[in-house]
């Protein structure tokens, strides 16, 4: 008598069978086949896992900056923000000038802090182009201008 030998999934494995399920058109009989699991298996799975999972991906998409200033939390929606879209701490040094201390600066070369301007928009293209003077290899794609309110602010500690 030969019994059928239950497959063991770790726990990561499940996760990125939902997430396939949730990101991709694949249906749960396509995905059960694939890895060779039973559709009822996989519900579960998916009842356990995706909130989880949803909340991660919905994190992952939104920008997560630290305003520097003392005290964001009174700033109005217009305000314009200012932030790096990638890393270039190894130029930390060229841009102290800017801020009030050496951990802002880090922050934001990092392209983890953001710069908060008050005014109009043609203040924004002066820092624009006073960033790219001091980093000449910083081209449009990596300064990127927003509105606090298109962006989620949270302290990163």
């Amino acid at each position: 008598m030969f019994f059928k030998r239950k497959n063991v999934f770790p726990t990561k494995e499940k996760i990125l069978v939902v997430e396939k399920l949730i990101t991709t058109d694949t249906s749960f009989r396509q995905l059960a086949k694939v890895h060779n699991i039973k559709e009822s298996e996989l519900s579960r799975w998916y009842q356990v896992y995706r909130y989880g999972i949803e909340q991660n991906l919905e994190n992952q998409s939104k920008r997560r900056l630290i305003p520097l200033v003392t005290n964001s939390s009174n700033l109005p929606d217009d305000t314009f923000i200012l932030f790096l879209n990638t890393d270039i701490s190894e130029l930390t040094g060229s841009f102290t000038a800017l801020f009030h201390n050496e951990i802002d600066t880090l922050e934001f070369c990092k392209g983890k802090g953001a710069m908060i301007i008050d005014g109009d928009e043609s203040i924004l293209f002066d820092i624009k182009d006073t960033l790219q003077s001091l980093c000449p290899d910083l081209n449009d794609g990596h300064i990127v201008f927003a509105q606090i309110k298109d962006i989620e602010l949270a302290s990163i500690i």
